[in-house]
């Protein structure tokens, strides 16, 4: 198994991308604790897509609204609105999925043009009372 290098982001409004760093590619874990304004939604996906993320997989409130503002933010990446497929992002969304099987998706279903990722972000969006160290917790269990 590929060693795998995770990374926690906290992000509370206004979202502040500009400090996260993370090696591309990566399988990024959008977990949403709120409702968050379309604007900042759109900023955060349009980080996501050019900081080099492979994968999103969007979980937590409205998590498929967040697929779809990182599909669009791929799409709108090229001026042509046909970005290569060398740069294809794959999404998903979780809704009703216990944090177990999300994070066990993102750690090991999460898989684009056959390269396996060794690099993971966890972005919370919003609060996470209690949540970031849950999540830890749970991606210690599943990855060792």
């Amino acid at each position: 198994m590929n060693e795998k290098n995770i990374s926690t982001v906290t992000l509370r409004s206004p979202f502040d991308v500009s400090s996260i760093k993370i090696q591309a590619p990566y399988a990024c874990l959008v977990y949403s604790t709120k409702d968050v304004k379309k604007e900042e939604m759109e900023k955060v996906s349009n980080w996501i897509i050019s900081s080099g993320c492979r994968y999103a997989v969007c979980a937590g409130t409205n998590c498929s609204q967040w697929h779809d503002a990182i599909d669009w933010a791929y799409i709108a990446s090229d001026p042509n609105y046909s970005p290569p497929e060398s740069r294809f992002v794959m999404t998903s969304w979780h809704e009703k999925e216990s944090l177990e099987e999300i994070v066990w998706f993102w750690l090991m279903c999460t898989v684009c043009d056959d390269d396996i990722f060794e690099n993971y972000l966890l972005l919370i969006i919003g609060e996470s009372e209690g949540l970031e160290e849950e999540m830890i917790k749970t991606i210690n269990e599943i990855d060792n």
